[in-house]
């Protein structure tokens, strides 16, 4: 009798979790079911939102692109005004040195007449 009372309990006991099971089963279903229309509704949106993000991108890299140039332009004009700038600098210094050499020498003609006159 003991094993036929075993038999029962477990016969029970598969019935109590099939039954539960069956009641929770369309519960889940629908669960999921709930969480993957939604998930096919935010894929709906993004490939209807896919070709505008396409288009920005393409612009937005376009702009990058123009920066870029205009970037690489400006340096390229920036160094040339430099260049003349230091060019500027080395063609006043070498007149300010011919101005300074023809005043020395102006002035060493100067004290020379004045000690000629002196003597």
């Amino acid at each position: 009798m003991h094993v036929d009372a075993d038999k029962l309990v477990a016969n029970t006991t598969l019935t109590v979790y099939s039954r539960i099971s069956d009641i929770i089963q369309p519960i889940l279903i629908g669960i999921i079911a709930y969480f993957l229309v939604g998930v096919l509704n935010d894929v709906r949106e993004l490939q209807d939102e896919a070709p505008a993000v396409k288009e920005r991108v393409a612009i937005l890299e376009t702009n990058q692109q123009r920066i870029r140039e205009g970037t690489t332009d400006f340096q390229k004009d920036i160094k040339a005004q430099l260049d003349q700038i230091q060019t500027l600098i080395r063609v006043q210094i070498q007149g300010q040195a011919a101005l300074t050499a023809t005043v020395n020498a102006q002035q060493k003609q100067i004290d020379q007449l004045l000690n000629e006159k002196n003597r």
